[in-house]
């Protein structure tokens, strides 16, 4: 169903309910996934999902039709699930930006979550990310939503999730870090060439971003200096890797993703990215 038809359905009180039934048709699973991804337990998405059902139910007459009906669904079950982690913490307000300390503990804690060993080690990975990262790299990763309906969710700067999904672009590189301790022998070899293939279009990424940002930012000759340095140590990066200088090539990696991390915090941009 076309989504005009949908809300021709939904404002109208004698078709609510059905057009309701359709919408929780068409958007339960992606809206559950989402929600689940950002409070983990299978119990506490369910409850989650309810109350943002309830809100949209009430709320469909105020939508104002400025984004995609999808986009104002996804908003609600964000600020559902902000609303719920700040009561679960017993706190005013959810920081964003802190590494969520109980993260794996609320994995294994769910009866449902599989603790086979790449996907645990692939949460411990997510577990290093503040609360914000991991949200903006679940919606992006797995939701394959664009940037503009991320900011609109998420209520934050589009530059800002830009950058940031940039730099957490560091967790397939770590994921293939970890092959080497699990597997060994020639598929190690091969997963260390593709993590520094992999880093190295990352950090070249990163240094491209900085290229793009605003023209009137502060110390904007000294920010874009850094964005050909951080582009041409990517490029760098891949060229020790072809002649087999793998070690360089891991520290400079290492190094260059801390240090780039370091350089955005100083920006005027990151600063008042909210």
């Amino acid at each position: 169903m076309k989504e005009g038809a949908l809300l021709n359905l939904l404002k109208n009180p004698n078709s609510k309910n059905k057009g309701f039934k359709i919408l929780v048709d068409l958007y339960h699973d992606k809206t559950y996934w989402m929600i689940r991804k950002m409070v983990l337990s299978h119990d506490s998405a369910n409850d989650v999902l309810q109350n943002t059902y309830i809100r949209i139910f009430k709320g469909i007459e105020n939508f104002k039709e400025k984004s995609k009906l999808s986009t104002w669904i996804y908003r609600i079950a964000y600020n559902e699930c902000i609303r719920f982690l700040s009561t679960e913490s017993k706190l005013k307000k959810v920081d964003l930006d802190s590494n969520d300390d109980n993260y794996s503990r609320k994995l294994y804690a769910d009866e449902y979550f599989d603790a086979e060993s790449l996907s645990l080690k692939f949460h411990q990975i997510l577990s290093e990310l503040s609360l914000r990262q991991r949200n903006i790299f679940n919606i992006k990763y797995f939701d394959e939503l664009k940037f503009s309906e991320i900011s609109k969710i998420t209520d934050m700067n589009i530059n800002t999730i830009k950058s940031t999904y940039g730099y957490i672009g560091f967790i397939p590189f770590a994921f293939f870090s970890i092959i080497p301790w699990i597997f060994g022998g020639s598929i190690s070899q091969t997963a260390i060439i593709f993590q520094l293939a992999y880093g190295s279009i990352i950090i070249t990424f990163l240094g491209g971003m900085a290229w793009g940002w605003r023209d009137n930012q502060d110390k904007q000759i000294f920010n874009l200096s850094m964005g050909i340095f951080y582009s041409l140590v990517g490029c760098s990066i891949l060229l020790l890797t072809y002649f087999n200088y793998v070690l360089l090539a891991l520290l400079i990696s290492v190094v260059s993703f801390q240090s780039f991390y370091y350089f955005e915090r100083s920006t005027q941009d990151f600063k008042t990215r909210d």
